[in-house]
């Protein structure tokens, strides 16, 4: 096995820093540091981190100076359909781009280890930012198993234009649409200079855009241009940009590891927002989000990372969501949202998808790199750690430094976030300069520390001492269900891992209750019971596999998010429990309480459930 020489890298200070959210990072995420890993092992080249950050490099590097409404290619592999006939060698190869008027869809593959592989795509939309801003965009980046389609009609798809600069002649209303009955967005006064990007078809109204009130619309014999308004499109109130309206759906397959989810990220510009129509939700943005579908497909889920989320603005609907975290919602067989179900109260991030948002801001400090706005800490250093002195296996500390992060950690020491969280009891993925943190080097997975019967032995202060094997992980995953969960009995199925355990604990989460099975490490499925007993009510539920030896978990896999299939019908028998008497049983006098998903009759001979 050839090793890596100890060398040091230092990062300058770049144009400005990206926002971020204040309790999920204490400091920037590194890009150039960890951005100049070159694994020369094997290993080390089929390990995810490692792919995640190469695919994250070369996305920056082929999707630099990306114009607005186009779409690039950033990594192996992306698969798209288009409006019209391409050739056969039409955006496909990474660096490659194409007019996101030309795109119907885009679809992004998940990680693939063999084939070094872990799709990204890049568009730059127009949205609703005035076309007179230059360089401003909203940025839509799809990572994973992830696909987004264009919901604009070619007929209704804003057209780009240069805009015609126009000077109000007196104080002048700003409308919010083509109409003297709209909504006023601003009172201007006289000779205020505007840009004029549309006219009406009737020619009686313009889109403008004004630097401190934003756009609207306002009459043409109210201003004075200093142009061609001729030269102006037509358009209309309801026309957006091409992808402003669009559905994202995920796919749920096993995560190899958290650092490469998949999920579709969007950041708007600078302290501006801007408004999209995703799968029928009225998305308010001025930040960074992600939006995912959950198992079996038919719930959205949106997790805002920084800045400010408003959903179904003025609607019933309406939802602030706050950075850091995230809310859900049902969807339709036609992929929208559904009028029965409001967004549910936000929660704040799991293990999980801390993880996803730090993969999120890495691939956005890269692709900002790229683009003229570099995110790396002045003078921060990284130190890629020599395999000699860092051999599978062995145990080091190591003291965290200003730029630190677990991402960052996991590259140079080739283990993972999660056994980092594991192996030091984080409650999430923040780390702090001068903490201590033990890591297992070569650790792709949860594994507990190896027990010598003394403390640990750090490579930091003296040679490695003889350590029993690190159990290994890899292959232990979560099989079936994928598709929703019965009420009643349910039989849970998963893969081993590499190294032989000695229980297998299985544990259910649900919106009131929890409930945990165990069987011996020889089985590989379990049969459990999800009733309002054990796991309580509601349809939201989350199940993980946990592999012990000795009774001390060293395996685990990632919480599965699933829905849980509606109880039997009023008056039938819930399985698993007493069922009770009839209603026919029962007498008249006695009138049912119901209350929630449970009722009773309050009898002189007990309460009787049903």
């Amino acid at each position: 096995m050839q090793t890596h020489t100890s060398r040091k890298i230092k990062c300058c200070r770049g144009d400005r820093f990206m926002r971020s959210f204040h309790w999920l990072l204490l400091c920037l995420l590194l890009v150039g540091a960890v951005s100049l890993l070159t694994p020369q092992t094997t290993e080390a080249q089929n390990s995810c981190p490692a792919l995640v950050q190469s695919a994250l490099d070369q996305m920056g590097e082929n999707c630099g100076s990306l114009g607005r409404n186009n779409a690039c290619y950033g990594f192996t592999r992306v698969d798209s359909t288009f409006a019209e006939n391409t050739p056969v060698d039409f955006f496909s190869q990474p660096s490659d781009r194409a007019a996101l008027a030309q795109i119907e869809t885009l679809t992004t593959t998940p990680l693939d280890l063999d084939l070094d592989q872990w799709g990204i795509a890049v568009m730059n939309l127009l949205a609703n930012v005035p076309g007179a801003l230059p360089g401003q965009s909203v940025v839509f980046m799809l990572m994973g198993n992830t696909e987004v389609s264009n919901m604009v009609e070619p007929a209704n798809t804003l057209p780009e234009v240069e805009p015609v600069d126009v000077t109000t002649l007196a104080e002048t209303r700003l409308f919010s649409g083509p109409a003297a009955n709209t909504s006023t967005v601003a009172t201007l006064p006289a000779e205020t200079l505007l840009q004029a990007e549309g006219m009406t078809e009737a020619g009686d109204w313009l889109r403008v855009y004004d630097s401190a009130a934003g756009l609207g619309w306002m009459p043409v014999e109210a201003v004075d241009s200093v142009g061609e308004l001729d030269d102006l499109p037509a358009v209309s109130a309801d026309m957006q940009a091409p992808m402003q309206a669009f559905q994202v759906s995920t796919a749920f397959n096993d995560l190899l590891c958290n650092e490469a989810p998949s999920l579709l990220a969007i950041q708007s510009p600078e302290n501006m927002k801007v408004d999209l129509m995703a799968n029928g939700v009225h998305i308010n943005l001025g930040s960074l989000i992600m939006l995912r579908t959950l198992p079996p497909g038919d719930v959205l889920q949106i997790i805002t990372i920084e800045g400010d989320v408003l959903l179904d603005p003025g609607t019933a609907f309406e939802t602030n969501l706050l950075p850091g975290f995230a809310t859900q919602r049902c969807l339709t067989d036609d992929n929208v949202v559904g009028e029965d179900c409001p967004w549910s109260t936000p929660v704040s991030l799991t293990e999980e998808e801390l993880i996803f948002a730090q993969t999120v801001l890495l691939a956005f400090q890269q692709f900002n790199l790229e683009n003229g706005a570099s995110t790396v800490v002045e003078g921060q250093e990284i130190t890629l750690i020599n395999t000699d002195t860092c051999p599978a296996g062995a145990t080091v500390r190591h003291t965290v430094r200003t730029g630190d992060t677990l991402f960052g950690l996991g590259l140079q020491y080739n283990t993972s976030v999660s056994a980092l969280i594991f192996n030091n009891d984080l409650d999430g993925t923040t780390i702090v300069p001068g903490q201590e943190l033990t890591v297992i080097c070569g650790a792709q997975g949860p594994t507990s520390l190896p027990s010598l019967g003394a403390p640990p032995v750090f490579v930091n202060d003296a040679p490695p001492l003889p350590t029993e094997p690190v159990i290994d992980c890899n292959g232990l995953a979560a099989t079936s269900p994928l598709d929703g969960l019965s009420y009643g009995a349910n039989t849970f199925y998963w893969n081993a891992p590499n190294t032989p355990v000695d229980t297998y604990r299985v544990t259910v989460s649900g919106e009131s209750g929890s409930a945990t099975f165990t069987t011996d490490g020889s089985n590989l499925n379990l049969t459990a019971e999800l009733i309002y007993d054990n796991v309580g009510t509601g349809y939201n539920f989350s199940w993980m596999v946990e592999a012990l030896v000795d009774g001390n978990v060293v395996c685990n896999t990632p919480s599965f998010n699933i829905l849980r299939e509606s109880p039997p019908p009023f008056g039938g028998n819930n399985p698993g429990s007493d069922p009770g008497p009839s209603v026919t049983e029962v007498p008249d006098e006695c009138e049912p309480i119901c209350e929630g998903e449970y009722c009773y009759y309050p009898c002189e001979d007990g309460e009787t459930n049903f």
